[in-house]
This record gives structure tokens, C-alpha cells and sequence, in this order.
């Protein structure tokens, strides 16, 4: 029989995902520069993309968002990521407000840095405070979270058929697995259907040794036994179950 243990998870937010640096929190610190901080940040993620392909490319995952030479890689590619970044969670933004769901702090930050306009003078040099470069840093890789979720429900509201809590064994069927890109902690999501359409999610540390085993087995329905705890992301409901094993 295939077992594993793992921790429980809390309800899920942004700020769980990519928790914030102690440096991005320098709070009367500034940064200037010449471009629109989140067309650097597309741009950084772009070349960090080719670069996990690409060794010749080793020296980009060193580079920063402060990084003198990020500049004179920028393309008109990155101008439009940067805008639809811009637009995607501008409008996660105002469908929060009108349902009056108090921000975060992340999100209260996200909000000033997309609506602030960050020019200071007719020299047309950006600046912003410091702890904006986590911020902006981790935004890219959030898009791509949210874009792979999309994959995960099927619409932006869903609500669990059944108990908020049960020990129950379920058939999944397999839908997504989402690796996370956190900084120094990169677990796997793995997301599946039950019986009643509900959606579940199960976590692996990236570091399991028997995480090979559960790719293998995922190819086709699994029976899992354990505790389901009903978790949201948003307006989105889910199973997690932090203890867990395969019925064979």
C-alpha cells in the first residue's frame, strides 16, 4: 500500500503562495529606473523560462529586477504580458471590491502598485518603493498559477456537493498537477475530480521519494482514503486532505 503524510493546509491565498522576502519590506527605501517595473519583471520571467532550457543561458538566474543589463532584453513581447498581467489582476481586484472582501495586505499592495502611476517627473524615470520588487517579481509566475487553475475549475465560482469535513474514500480522477513556484519551496499540486465533480487537491513536497510513484499511479483513477477538509481559493471551494493513502 502507497502512503504518505502531509501537513495541513490552511486556506489558500496569495500571500501563502509567495510569502514575502524581509527584503521586499523596506518600506521608506526607493528604486529607480526607466521602465515600467512590471515590463522588467516580464521580461525576467521570460529569459528564466529559456534559461531552465538553455545552459548556456546560467547567468539570467542570477539576474534581479535591479540588474543594470535586464533593460536591453526588453521586447515589445514583454510590454503586452506586462499589460494582460495588469488587466488579469486589476479585475480579480474589482470583483473583490464589489463584493466588499477586505484585501490582504499583498492585495492592498498589488492595488496601489497596478492604479499608482509611479512616474515622478518629466524625465519619465519610474520610482517605487522597495518593497514593490517582490511584489512585482513574483506576479508573472501568479498569472501563471491562476492561468493553470483556470484548467482546474470550470468556472470562476464553485461550490463542494457535500460536507464541509468528512473521512470518507474517494475515486479521483486526475486533472492537473500545478508545481509551485515558490522561492526555496517548490511542492506539487496534484488536482482531481471526485464522484460529485468536487475538486481535490492533493500536495507532495517536492522532495517525496515516492512522488515518482504517485505520477505513475495518477495516469488513471485512484481510490484515496483519508480526511477531506473543504478549502477555498477565492470564490472557489475544494477538498485537501492533509492525511491521506492509495487504496490498492
Amino acid at each position: 500500500m502507497f502512503k504518505t503524510l502531509q501537513a495541513t493546509v490552511n486556506n489558500f491565498d496569495m500571500d501563502e503562495l509567495f510569502p514575502a522576502d524581509p527584503w521586499t519590506r523596506k518600506k521608506n527605501e526607493q528604486v529607480k529606473t526607466e521602465f515600467d517595473l512590471l515590463v522588467l519583471s516580464a521580461a525576467l520571467y521570460r529569459l528564466r523560462k529559456v534559461a531552465s532550457k538553455d545552459t548556456s543561458m546560467n547567468q539570467i538566474h542570477t539576474m534581479s529586477l535591479t540588474d543594470t543589463q535586464l533593460p536591453k532584453y526588453v521586447t515589445p513581447e514583454d510590454y503586452d504580458f506586462a499589460e494582460t498581467i495588469k488587466e488579469h489582476f486589476g479585475q480579480k481586484l474589482f470583483v473583490l471590491k464589489l463584493k466588499n472582501t477586505s484585501l490582504t495586505n499583498f492585495r492592498e499592495d498589488l492595488n496601489s502598485f497596478l492604479h499608482s502611476n509611479w512616474h515622478t517627473d518629466t524625465s519619465g524615470v519610474f520610482i517605487y518603493p522597495e518593497r514593490f520588487l517582490g511584489l512585482a517579481y513574483k506576479l508573472p509566475y501568479l498569472y501563471e498559477y491562476d492561468m493553470q487553475m483556470k484548467e482546474v475549475f470550470d468556472s470562476d465560482y464553485c461550490d463542494i456537493k457535500g460536507p464541509n469535513a468528512l473521512r470518507d474514500e474517494k475515486s479521483l480522477t486526475h486533472i492537473k498537477t500545478i508545481v509551485q513556484n515558490r522561492k526555496h519551496n517548490n511542492n506539487t499540486e496534484y488536482w482531481f475530480s471526485d464522484e460529485k465533480n468536487n475538486r481535490v487537491m492533493i500536495m507532495l513536497e517536492k522532495h517525496n521519494p515516492l512522488k515518482s510513484v504517485f505520477d505513475y499511479l495518477v495516469q488513471e483513477p485512484i481510490k484515496v482514503k483519508g480526511k477531506f477538509e473543504m478549502r477555498m481559493k477565492d470564490s472557489q471551494h475544494y477538498y485537501s486532505t492533509p492525511v491521506w493513502e492509495v487504496v490498492i
